[in-house]
């Protein structure tokens, strides 16, 4: 997490302070806000209604064009920034990343009775497990190992290719 607050506080044209209250704010407001919620969330979802065989296989339809479109945007941002060595300005598109995955998995609530009920909830964890298969992938720079660890306790494969989330499956 240090690797995040650096990147984030690092000074162009000046030295750079460390302070523990700007650290523990950015880790409890980004991080653990975001992601932490996310991955969380997943984890628990996985871990009652799955094993590792019966994972819903993800299909990106007309419901989920909109998230889509903000993920490709914001990754094409993030890859653009990361390959200009721009280190601040891809955390801040990784984190929005986050951000996003957060968001649609507050709004879509696969763990409703309603969602259950109309099929839905498979569908929309099938979508996140796959996004957050990106998110780990983009936050590796930043958090060396967390994809190895997220993986292994999602048992997920490595994201070496993010074959579920291709711009053709749109």
């Amino acid at each position: 997490f240090v690797e995040i607050l650096l990147t984030r506080s690092s000074a162009l044209t000046a030295d750079t302070s460390f302070e523990w209250e700007e650290f523990a704010h950015s880790i409890n407001s980004q991080l653990l806000a975001n992601f932490g919620n996310l991955f969380q969330r997943l984890i628990g979802l996985t871990s009652t209604r799955y094993s590792t065989e019966r994972f819903p296989k993800p299909v990106l339809n007309e419901r989920w064009k909109g998230f889509y479109e903000q993920a490709w945007k914001l990754l094409a941002e993030y890859t653009t920034a990361m390959e200009n060595v721009q280190l601040r300005r891809g955390l801040e598109k990784a984190l929005e990343l986050s951000s996003l995955g957060n968001k649609w998995m507050q709004d879509w609530k696969p763990w409703s009775k309603e969602m259950v009920a109309n099929g839905q909830a498979n569908e929309t964890v099938a979508i996140l497990l796959c996004y957050l298969r990106l998110l780990l992938a983009v936050m590796e720079p930043f958090i060396p190992g967390l994809t190895t660890k997220a993986c292994a306790l999602l048992k997920l494969e490595f994201p070496d290719r993010l074959t579920c989330f291709q711009a053709s499956s749109a």
